[in-house]
């Protein structure tokens, strides 16, 4: 039996025959729960990473209906490919200050004929001021935030070196169309004898968000003919 790409595990325990134990259990939540691990991981990683062996992963892959590993993974035109999204970012700040301040000033009691008035040899109209102020304080910030999604796309194209191609566009066509626009803006790229890049390219830069790239100019440096135009 050959089970689709995407994985309702809840259906699946539902539909078996045989009862998966707590380590079988165990093995189908881990990969209905990290998808994005399962796909770049041999049944022995993924054995240590639960902490059993690369065998009860594959009995417990068998006995939910796949013939293995490899079936969990997205390989054929119609495939369901789902892309987990899980990121959190988290900062804190923290100030802590202590002031403080002493002052003292003193004063001579008015003299008569030249000498301090005093009893019993004390002056007694000398003053003297002192005085001091202390300020602590502290203060805490923290920040989180969280992206959880998914981005799912269905297999369109497997190409001759088995990678997968799906219906809309991904960041990896941008970054790839990106680089290819700064060859193509010195004629740096033969379109000619590639035509299916070609095509491709041509719906790429014909994206909005693709115009602001192609009107970006080297100061000095003009770009070739075609580098602009949506079809050439």
């Amino acid at each position: 039996m050959t089970a689709p790409a995407t994985i309702d595990l809840g259906s699946l325990l539902r539909r078996t025959d045989q009862p998966l134990g707590a380590t079988g259990l165990r093995v189908a939540k881990f990969i209905d729960e990290n998808r994005q691990i399962v796909l770049a991981s041999s049944a022995a990683a993924l054995g240590a990473r639960i902490g059993t062996s690369d065998a009860t992963v594959l009995r417990t892959i068998q006995t939910l209906g796949f013939a293995g590993l490899a079936d969990l993974k997205a390989r054929r035109v119609g495939d369901v490919l789902t892309i987990v999204l899980n990121e959190s970012t988290n900062a804190s700040k923290s100030a802590t200050t202590t002031t403080s301040k002493a002052s003292a000033t003193a004063d001579t009691g008015p003299a008569l004929f030249g000498k301090s008035i005093t009893t019993k040899g004390v002056p007694i109209l000398d003053t003297t001021l002192s005085g001091s102020n202390t300020f602590a304080g502290s203060g805490a910030a923290t920040q989180g935030n969280s992206l959880v999604g998914s981005l799912t796309v269905t297999v369109t194209n497997v190409e001759s070196n088995g990678n997968l191609a799906g219906r809309a566009p991904s960041l990896g066509d941008l970054a790839v169309a990106a680089h290819l626009s700064t060859l193509d803006y010195f004629g740096e790229v033969p379109w000619s004898e590639f035509p299916a890049v070609s095509e491709w390219y041509v719906r790429m830069k014909s994206r909005p968000s693709f115009r602001s790239l192609l009107a970006d100019r080297v100061p000095g440096q003009p770009p070739v003919g075609h580098y602009a135009e949506l079809d050439y």
